[in-house]
């Protein structure tokens, strides 16, 4: 209610707030706030925007807005307000895999006593104790059960018969819900702009059915982001998508391609469950005798086996240039990157800005949003093992810390008694009440006083770079990407035994949401050998293709890493390298073999390299090419210089 009364209080009044009924609205949204701030199922407070969608009286309500203006929470908010009481409730997202919200949701239920029943293709349904169901679907499966609460996210991806399918299936419930209310979240950015302006009037001529309200959020208005970021990241959008996702214009774009219905344009593909062709996802990678060079891993006649690179090189070579300059197109096409900074702040300092990533920072209290302690359930079968995870975590810290046998031991055992302590059973089970798991410093203070173990791992405990009361746990950093800055840890194994956590956070994130077709998101590994000794490292590679992710390594030297992970990356780059032992490991992992003619001639080409060219291996061959650098680009941007966009790729 704090952030309500505080927009109020500075004079930010829109319509619905001051027009007629304003006084009984503010009443609902007292009430409503007061729901919400005591609900269990709820750990954010409503913006002012989100109350009004909240507390709207109408059958149908709209939150209509900017990008980042926190349109899905608002729509989530709606839904979980309703599960105080036994009613049906419906999530509808365009595809799975590339909306947000489920896994907001998921992130905001795991530990409640909310339980998932999965279904076909990655749908379900959340049942809570107070018998409501809440089930979530995508636009290719549409349910024909009724409810009393629908909800959909992104309407503008939606078909307007789409939307009246599921206003037909809006259904009374005598006693609890007389009026069945139908909720929406949208940018102007979408295929079905057009009918959705029209339906509620944002068109300029007044909706074609009365009975409708539109709540108008803004990105400058959201607390939870950084509004200059945002404006200075989509300055450059050309238009109309600039006006739409910035301004949240309706009206831009009237006669362009944005009109056409859904089902005439090319799908985003990254579906769970739907059958769609992937994306033509692709970003320049530099030219080679005149022509462009392109990372192409969905090429129709030549698919890469992943979207997987490797890039080599001697400082000063050019690969952290190139990993920016990836990363950067990619994110332009709506891949979201998560890049780990572990020392020289390449990423966390102007490319994050220019990019629009939140830094976190673990050294200066902006915490990774997890607990490596806590157990993940299993998406097959909803049970947890507490065991499992203990050995998981503390053999990190045994393998990074060089704990003994015994040692490890002794944190392993005050691990289950922290488990013990906190009344979990170290069994597998399945939750049945919202879990608080015990984190790293609480096992560590279990130790004896004058154990060894407290003094060597004091460095990782007492910055407790860990937040295990965030919400949305680790799937908040793959909504819209982010860069982790592991610079300010002191030490290499504090900064290396961090990133071995967040791989693992990632890994069952990423087989959490089970399969999807295209690329969604990237990991950037740059100085990608302190962790190359990661156990979760290699199975992320070979699994990562079937869960959309791909992954960037780069480190100095080609024998940092194993032949098997080298072998994972469909794409390799390798810069200059002039010492014969990391020329014959590139040989070895080219040509399988250091003698041969073509060997000689690769490793006289490396021997050669100048910064900024490379040997680029893919698809069982390689050639020499110019990379062009993530700064080069920049230079490019700022003197207003256009690049060509091949339809066909050399």
């Amino acid at each position: 209610m704090l952030r309500v009364q505080e927009d109020v209080a500075s004079g930010l009044e829109p319509d619905w707030l001051t027009g007629p009924g304003s006084e009984r609205l503010v009443t609902r949204i007292s009430e409503s706030l007061t729901r919400v701030a005591e609900s269990r199922h709820i750990p954010v407070l409503p913006t002012l925007e989100q109350a009004g969608l909240l507390t709207a009286a109408e059958p149908e309500a709209l939150l209509a807005g900017t990008t980042r203006s926190g349109k899905t929470l608002g729509v989530l908010i709606c839904l979980l307000a309703a599960m105080d009481r036994p009613c049906s409730a419906l999530l509808m997202v365009p595809a799975l895999a590339t909306s947000p919200a489920p896994a907001l949701l998921r992130a905001w239920l795991q530990d409640t006593e909310a339980r998932w029943e999965p279904r076909t293709g990655g749908t379900g349904c959340w049942r809570f104790r107070s018998g409501g169901t809440l089930a979530v679907s995508h636009r290719r499966a549409i349910p024909s059960a009724g409810y009393q609460v629908i909800a959909l996210d992104d309407l503008v991806a939606f078909g307007e018969d789409d939307y009246r399918r599921l206003l037909a299936l809006l259904t009374p419930r005598p006693g609890l819900i007389e009026a069945p209310l139908m909720r929406a979240a949208s940018s102007a950015d979408g295929s079905g702009r057009k009918w959705v302006a029209h339906h509620f009037g944002l068109d300029g001529r007044a909706a074609s059915v009365p009975d409708r309200r539109v709540i108008v959020a803004n990105y400058q208005t959201n607390p939870h982001v950084d509004s200059e970021g945002v404006r200075r990241a989509l300055a450059g959008l050309p238009e109309p998508r600039r006006s739409q996702l910035l301004l949240g214009d309706w009206t831009a774009g009237d006669r362009g391609k944005q009109d056409e219905p859904p089902e005439a344009l090319e799908h985003d593909g990254m579906s769970n469950g739907e059958a769609e062709e992937p994306v033509r996802l692709r970003a320049l990678l530099g030219h080679a005798d005149g022509r462009e060079v392109w990372f192409d891993p969905y090429l129709p006649s030549r698919p890469l086996a992943n979207c997987h690179v490797l890039a080599t090189g001697e400082t000063g070579s050019g690969k952290t240039q190139t990993v920016m300059a990836l990363a950067a197109e990619l994110r332009a096409k709506g891949v979201a990157p998560v890049m780990l900074d572990f020392s020289k702040d390449d990423y966390s300092g102007e490319w994050a800005v220019q990019q629009g990533l939140e830094v976190i920072d673990p050294s200066i209290g902006r915490r990774l949003p997890f607990n490596p302690l806590a157990a993940v359930p299993d998406p097959a079968t909803g049970y947890v093992n507490g065991v499992h995870q203990i050995h998981r975590a503390v053999d990190i810290v045994k393998r990074v810390w060089r704990l003994g046998d015994q040692q490890a031991f002794r944190v392993r055992e005050a691990a289950k008694a922290a488990y013990q302590q906190a009344g979990l059973p170290l069994e597998p089970y399945r939750p049945e009440r919202p879990v608080a798991y015990p984190g790293l410093q609480e096992v560590v203070t279990r130790l004896d006083p004058d154990d060894p173990t407290r003094g060597r791992l004091s460095p990782l405990i007492d910055l407790d770079p860990f937040d295990q009361t965030a919400a949305g746990g680790v799937a908040s950093l793959l909504m819209d990407g982010a860069v982790i800055r592991l610079t300010g840890l002191p030490g290499d194994e504090a900064k290396a035994s961090v990133g071995e956590f967040l791989l693992l956070a990632l890994y069952h994130e990423m087989r959490a949401h089970g399969h999807v077709l295209g690329l969604r998101w990237v990991l950037g590994l740059d100085e990608a050998h302190r962790v190359a000794s990661s156990p979760f490292l290699e199975p992320m590679l070979r699994e990562s293709r079937a869960f959309g992710l791909g992954v960037m390594l780069a480190t100095q030297f080609p024998r940092d890493l194993s032949l098997i992970v080298k072998g994972c990356c469909a794409t390799q780059l390798y810069f200059g390298q002039t010492q014969l032992e990391q020329i014959a490991e590139i040989q070895r992992a080219v040509h399988g073999e250091t003698r041969g003619r073509e060997a000689s001639r690769l490793a006289q080409a490396l021997r050669s390299l100048t910064p900024c060219h490379a040997v680029i291996h893919s698809r069982a061959s390689w050639g020499l090419a110019r990379v062009e650098p993530y700064y080069g680009r920049l230079v490019s941007q700022r003197e207003g210089r256009a690049r060509t966009w091949p339809a066909r790729l050399g």
